[in-house]
C-alpha cells in the first residue's frame, strides 16, 4: 500500500506552532496563500519576513475564510510580536512550518509521459484548487465547506483516482516501487563497486 495514500487518509499532520494550533492544510488554505501571494507558495519570493509566517500561520489555523481575514486579537499580536523579535523563534517556526506544508502535500506521485503532451493536456486556466473543490462538489458529493477544507492531500488523491477511471493517461508512483528501485539501484551499485575492485585488484597484480 503506498505511505503517501495512507498518509494522507489516515495521519493527517497536525501542528501547533508559536502557540499557534494549526488546522489541516486543505484547499481553501492554499488558495488564500495563493491570493495573498505567500512567499511559502511564490518560489520567485526572495525571502520570508516574521510578518509572512505569522499571516501564514494564522491562515492556516482558521476554520473558514471570514476568520482568515479578521483583525488579529492582542494575543495574536503578542504571538507575532513573540516570533518576530527573537530570531530562534523565527527560525523555528520557519522550519516547523516548512514541515508542516511538506507533509500536507502527501499527493500522488504521477508518472508522465516524456514525448510531448496529448490535446487535451492543454492548460483550461482555470485555478486548480477552484477545480479541485467543484469536481469534489460535483462528483463526489461533499458540501462547498467539506470540499474546501478537506485534507490537502486527501482531496488530491479523490481528484486523482477519479481522473483515472475517466480515463486519464497516468499511473501512481508508489513508494514501495521507489524504494524497489532505489533497493535495486544500492545492489546495482554494490555490484559495480565489486567489479571495480576486482579490476584494480588485477591491475595492481600486473604492474608488480
Amino acid at each position: 500500500m503506498d505511505k503517501r495514500f495512507l498518509h494522507a487518509f489516515l495521519a493527517p499532520p497536525k501542528f501547533v506552532i508559536g502557540g499557534i494550533e494549526l488546522d489541516y492544510f486543505c484547499p481553501r488554505h492554499f488558495l488564500t496563500l495563493q491570493i495573498i501571494k505567500s512567499p511559502f507558495l511564490d518560489t520567485k519570493a526572495k525571502g520570508v519576513t516574521g510578518k509572512d509566517i505569522f499571516i501564514a500561520l494564522r491562515v492556516c489555523s482558521t476554520k473558514n475564510w471570514i476568520d482568515s481575514l479578521k483583525t488579529p486579537t492582542l494575543l495574536e499580536r503578542w504571538r507575532y510580536l513573540k516570533i518576530d523579535s527573537i530570531q530562534e523563534n523565527k527560525a523555528v517556526a520557519l522550519s516547523e512550518f516548512g514541515r508542516y506544508l511538506a507533509e500536507s502535500m502527501s499527493v500522488p506521485k504521477i508518472w508522465t509521459k516524456k514525448n510531448g503532451e496529448s490535446e487535451r493536456s492543454k492548460p483550461t486556466n482555470i485555478p486548480e484548487t477552484l477545480s479541485m473543490a467543484v469536481l469534489l462538489m460535483s462528483k463526489f458529493g461533499f458540501s462547498e465547506q467539506d470540499a474546501w477544507n478537506m485534507p490537502f492531500s486527501k482531496a488530491v488523491w479523490y481528484t486523482t483516482a477519479y481522473s483515472a477511471q475517466e480515463g486519464a493517461e497516468l499511473s501512481v508512483i508508489t513508494t514501495e516501487q521507489e524504494e524497489s528501485e532505489s533497493e535495486d539501484l544500492s545492489n546495482l551499485e554494490k555490484y559495480e563497486k565489486s567489479m571495480q575492485a576486482a579490476v584494480d585488484a588485477v591491475n595492481r597484480k600486473n604492474k608488480k
